[in-house]
């Protein structure tokens, strides 16, 4: 059975209450009729031969592909529950981080799209609902700390989920590798509402945060200076500590060695900025 097929089968009929229930809602009434969806909740595959066969619910069946017996357990009830908030609130939540700067890349489209499948492997009607999840969440007058407060309720006493979650929301952030102060802001939400220690949000900030406010310290520029100031000001910079400068000021001669080491720093750091820009010149 498909993620969709659990929510239908019972999960929306549990009163999610906030904005959860709102948009679970509308994702499955929007690609899934009712009555299939009724269909599909008695539906399962024969662990044996994975032959797909219709079931009434929990308990012994026989597989009428391989004759062989095995055991449908109650999905239904609290799992379903936790199931559906974790599905409803995750994409909700990618929804409004994917949209919190402005603007949704391709690289965060695909971040998504690669969870969707290697992570979660979602069937085509999933990824249809989820989808769905993430454009209404994006236009939605409901706002992060909403869709995190329900995940966390869900998932308080489980700090692997909030962490692995937080993961993926600085995943989906970084995808353009670029933090947007908005993208923080909510990411700093999440880690607060998650009740997350700031050691560990640090830890996780780094796997993919490069601190480049150091390349543009070495290079006495601003990140928001223009791609043609950047450049002025590596020019200023490595003409200061040429050798030719050195050596007209009567240093010693261990200057010219500091001076060296100092000249590659601010090569590397034009390197790092170009990079990210994706200057060419």
């Amino acid at each position: 059975m498909s993620w969709v097929g659990k929510i239908a089968g019972g999960a929306i009929g549990f009163a999610l209450g906030g904005p959860l229930g709102a948009l679970g809602g509308a994702a499955v009434g929007a690609f899934f009729d009712v009555d299939e969806m009724e269909k599909r909740k008695y539906e399962t595959n024969c662990p044996n031969c994975n032959a797909k066969i219709g079931i009434d619910g929990p308990g012994n069946w026989t597989c009428p592909n391989c004759s062989n017996t095995f055991y449908v357990g109650d999905d239904g009830g609290v799992n379903n529950q936790v199931k559906t908030v974790f599905f409803i609130s995750t994409f909700a939540m990618l929804g409004k981080m994917a949209k919190a700067d402005g603007k949704v890349c391709e690289n965060e489209a695909r971040v998504i799209r690669e969870f969707m499948l290697n992570e979660l492997n979602l069937d085509a009607d999933d990824r249809k609902a989820a989808l769905q999840i993430i454009n209404d969440a994006k236009s939605s007058e409901h706002v992060f700390d909403e869709f995190a407060l329900q995940f966390y309720e869900i998932f308080k006493n489980e700090s692997q989920h909030l962490c692995l979650m937080l993961d993926l929301l600085f995943k989906v952030a970084m995808a353009d590798g670029i933090l947007h102060p908005n993208e923080e802001l909510l990411l700093k939400t999440a880690a607060q509402i998650f009740n997350i220690p700031d050691n560990d949000y640090q830890n996780c900030k780094s796997q993919y945060v490069v601190d480049f406010m150091k390349y543009y310290n070495i290079l006495d520029c601003r990140a928001d200076d223009n791609d043609e100031e950047i450049r002025r000001s590596f020019k200023r910079k490595i003409s200061e500590y040429h050798p030719d400068k050195i050596i007209s000021k009567n240093l010693p001669e261990e200057f010219m060695e500091l001076s060296k080491r100092k000249t590659e720093e601010i090569i590397e750091a034009y390197k790092m900025i170009k990079e990210k820009r994706g200057i060419s010149y």
